[in-house]
């Protein structure tokens, strides 16, 4: 595919066609990304605590690669309700994101991604359409957004605050690298605040830690593609599609995910989700983003 060496345009979330409804079960479901939100480079979060050049290089490598590429992450885990110290199993979630960088000529790094989100029974693994609320004991829809492919571009690796006329806020920052045994750990922290009226209290939070992970011998050596996984945690409110009310509590998720460069090496049951629901995607993922970005066909 063809390097672009400028700066990419910023996207904003659309409002007039999607609901708060969806819109906060769009906050609810972020991995490695949030929807296209505008990045503030210049923010107070922004200004300080940039990682160092070596720190960076490692943390690009792990989550991405060194150089311009392709690189697929599969991220498997389950979604349970919380109430008190007690966790309730409600469903799976598969995720499958899919992340280009490019190293422009000017410095800092731009990435494209397109996550697909599925969340699935917990016996069958099929894709769910209907949900039964252990809670109300209601079948209630289950609203999970379509894909949508977000292109950012960053000045360097460090803390930073988007936000969107939405009112969808995500603040995160990035931990240094550091050495266990033989492995270099990375911890990435992301606290999302959704408040469409900024007269209000937001209406929905989540806050989500992410570990990735690789072997300190590959992050030393000179090839740019380092094998990586990670080890994802979300706390967050309960999701408006739950129809659960004021009741106390939330959401509690637990996944853990491997980097991918090859299609065939998405496991088979995330691979066939993908393909009996987004055939478009499947046949083509980063031709798709590269289409979706310009404007489609």
């Amino acid at each position: 595919m063809a390097r672009s060496n400028s700066r990419p345009e910023n996207y904003e979330l659309p409002t007039t066609s999607v609901s708060r409804r969806r819109l906060i079960s769009l906050a609810g479901l972020g991995f490695l990304a949030l929807g296209p939100l505008r990045l503030f480079s210049g923010s107070a979060a922004a200004a300080s605590g940039a990682l160092s050049a070596e720190e960076q290089r490692s943390y690009l490598r792990l989550v991405y690669s060194g150089v311009d590429g392709e690189v697929i992450w599969s991220i498997l885990g389950v979604k349970y309700g919380r109430e008190g110290n007690e966790l309730t199993p409600l469903w799976n979630t598969n995720t499958i994101g899919f992340s280009r960088i490019s190293y422009p000529e000017q410095g800092g790094y731009r990435v494209d991604t397109l996550e697909v989100v599925f969340y699935t029974d917990l016996v069958s693994g099929e894709r769910l359409g209907i949900w039964h609320n252990p809670y109300t004991s209601r079948e209630v829809e289950v609203i999970v957004p379509a894909p949508v492919a977000v292109t950012s571009f960053h000045a360097k690796v460090g803390p930073t605050e988007r936000t969107s006329a939405a009112g969808i806020r995500v603040a995160e920052s990035v931990q240094p690298p550091r050495a266990i045994g033989g492995d270099t750990w990375v911890q990435v922290e992301k606290r999302v605040a959704v408040t469409p009226d900024q007269a209000r209290a937001p209406v929905f939070t989540s806050t989500e830690f992410i570990d990735y992970r690789g072997r300190t011998a590959d992050l030393h050596a000179e090839a740019p593609r380092v094998a990586s996984t990670l080890h994802l945690e979300i706390v967050s409110d309960w999701l408006p599609w739950m129809e659960m009310s004021d009741r106390p509590g939330g959401l509690y998720t637990r996944a853990r995910g491997a980097k991918l460069f090859a299609l065939d090496d998405v496991p088979a049951a995330s691979l066939e989700l993908l393909e009996r629901h987004y055939p478009e995607i499947a046949e083509d993922p980063f031709g798709y983003i590269a289409a979706a970005l310009a404007g489609g066909p």
